[in-house]
């Protein structure tokens, strides 16, 4: 009896031997790879929103205005809006302190990963886009090439990146291994 391997099934265990190295660790995939760098272009989201939203606070607090009337013109007396609004504020700093903490330690955890990248553009690429936050069209003006061109760069860098997916810790593909 003769085995016939199709097309899927090599295109699906040449997926499967990519995702392993001779050591038998296993790696993220290209999606699972995005995920994990997208996690700062998320976190720095979160950041802006809650700057936004620092901001309305401190611009209705200025605009809360006092009137002496000798009489309360509905509303409860056991409210004080002004103590409320500096209370969101102050909830609203630690926030993002803590957020400006996280997004140190992610760029701390994910900048030496694409720093090792070998390809200048392919490394100025992955800056751009999962540091730096931009855009693809942002990232392909800044490199001065097609979209296309962009993406094109994007899969061979990321093809370069392994993280382990046990640990959660990346490292570089050692290509003397793949060949």
């Amino acid at each position: 009896m003769f085995l016939i391997k199709t097309k899927n099934e090599s295109n699906r265990r040449k997926g499967i031997d990519s995702i392993f190295n001779n050591k038998g660790a296993f790696f993220l995939d290209n999606q699972e790879k995005i995920a994990y760098l997208q996690r700062f272009i998320k976190t720095d989201l979160a950041f802006k929103r809650k700057l936004e939203k620092l901001d309305f606070l401190r611009t209705t607090q200025g605009k809360i205005t006092h009137s002496f009337a000798p009489r309360v013109k509905g509303g409860s007396i056991y409210r004080n809006r002004d103590a409320d609004i500096i209370a969101k504020i102050a909830d609203l700093e630690i926030d993002i302190r803590d957020i400006l903490s996280d997004l140190v330690d992610l760029r701390n955890e994910i900048g030496p990963v694409l720093d090792q990248i070998e390809d200048d553009r392919q490394c100025l690429l992955m800056h751009c886009r999962y540091i730096g936050c931009m855009t693809w069209v942002q990232v392909a003006d800044k490199l001065e090439v097609s979209h296309q061109t962009v993406y094109k760069l994007h899969k061979q860098a990321l093809e370069q990146i392994n993280i382990n997916k046990e640990s959660g810790v990346p490292c570089l593909l050692d290509k003397s291994k793949n060949s």
